[in-house]
């Protein structure tokens, strides 16, 4: 008869290069780098380099990926006119609603 773990104590999911998780001295580390430094000295767009490569960037490996971010950040013109109609307004979670009914069908179209 097969062994019932009870729990996930001790139990390892899953490994990854990504992150370490020290439960019980309550630390995460992003690719040895502890949390806490990240969220005070990082930005997000450092994180993400970090997470992606494995390293920080340098200051114009950063600057390119902000400006990939950038052009990543802009509404697509049907989202944009469907969020701004009075009707997304009138009951906001309808602007949600809109807003991911329309993302779909924009990306639907540009990948097909």
């Amino acid at each position: 008869m097969p062994q019932v773990a009870r729990g996930l104590e001790g139990v390892v999911a899953g490994t990854t290069a990504l992150s370490f998780i020290d439960g019980r001295a309550g630390r995460l580390l992003y690719r040895g780098y502890d949390i806490r430094d990240l969220a005070q000295n990082a930005t997000f767009e450092e994180v993400c380099f970090l997470l992606w490569y494995g390293r920080l960037p340098t200051r114009s490996e950063l600057a390119a990926l902000r400006d990939e971010l950038a052009t990543l950040r802009t509404l697509p013109p049907p989202l944009w006119s469907a969020v701004r109609s009075p009707e997304a307004w009138e009951w906001v979670p309808w602007t949600t609603l809109i807003g991911c009914a329309v993302v779909g069908i924009w990306i639907v179209r540009r990948i097909t």
